[in-house]
């Protein structure tokens, strides 16, 4: 995930480090991707085995589809934010939103000391969607680690470190982002999805980004970047998908209206 330094293009033709290990596990399963090719470049011949009204018309190449997702990777990461509830970014956004919540009046103006803490949340949530992974006690280690950088920051500075209670309450609720129907984790999820649907309202996400929700400016580079990729996966899929879903619709449409014009006529009669 980027956390410092320029903002990462989706245009670009080569994958960052960062995503060179995704890149090398993907082409560990190239063989599937050789039959996808075969698929989308099957010819109208296979039509007589298969009704072109129950398959989607054969629009681009597979070799088109990876040029306009770039690589592997980009698939991958958007994939993960589409459908992982437990992506680490809204953790960190929601541990950022209750460290500023009861300590931001003492750290306010320290971007130093937020990008630390900002860096030992994402070193200790690694790996959060392996089996093994103790979320419950990884979030406790975390609180422990925000209290003892706040504390050498303010000692630094000359200023009376946390005491026991506030401590105490940080620590709690760390934990309890743990709960699915944390509160503070359900405003972030729903921030973070609005973030990604004004996204996708844009013409062209890459050169004007949206606003970004508040509570949500400690990952804001990694949200652009995450959100272009998405928002091109998306756009894709509505290009190739989109003629044959919207002839679906189209006919759903219009016979739900016939039906409805047909049952004011019988109860006007």
């Amino acid at each position: 995930m980027p956390f410092n330094g320029e903002k990462q293009c989706v245009g670009e033709d080569q994958p960052s480090d960062s995503d060179s290990s995704r890149f090398s596990e993907s082409m560990a399963s190239l063989s599937d991707y050789e039959c996808s090719r075969q698929s989308f470049t099957s010819d109208s011949s296979s039509k007589s085995s298969s009704p072109a009204s129950t398959s989607p018309p054969r629009i681009v190449t597979f070799d088109e589809v990876m040029a306009a997702a770039r690589n592997l990777a980009d698939m991958t990461l958007a994939h993960e934010i589409a459908v992982n509830e437990n992506f680490q970014l809204k953790l960190i956004a929601c541990l950022s939103l209750i460290t500023n919540s009861i300590v931001g009046a003492v750290t306010e103006g320290l971007p130093d000391l937020a990008n630390r803490l900002k860096r030992v949340s994402a070193v200790l949530l690694e790996g959060m969607n392996k089996g093994t992974f103790n979320l419950k006690e990884v979030l406790n280690s975390i609180g422990v680690q925000t209290c003892a950088e706040v504390n050498k920051t303010l000692m630094e500075r000359g200023l009376p470190t946390l005491n026991t209670e506030v401590q105490a309450n940080l620590l709690g609720q760390f934990s309890s982002i743990e709960e699915e129907d944390n509160p503070i984790r359900s405003l972030i999820d729903k921030r973070i999805q609005l973030y990604m649907k004004n996204l996708l309202c844009l013409p062209s996400p890459q050169k004007c980004m949206p606003p970004v929700p508040g509570g949500l400016a400690v990952i804001q580079q990694e949200l652009e970047v995450l959100g272009c990729q998405y928002a091109n996966i998306v756009n894709l899929n509505k290009q190739v998908y989109g003629p044959f879903y919207a002839n679906i619709l189209r006919k759903l449409l219009f016979s739900e209206e016939a039906m409805g014009k047909a049952e004011a006529s019988a109860s006007a009669n």
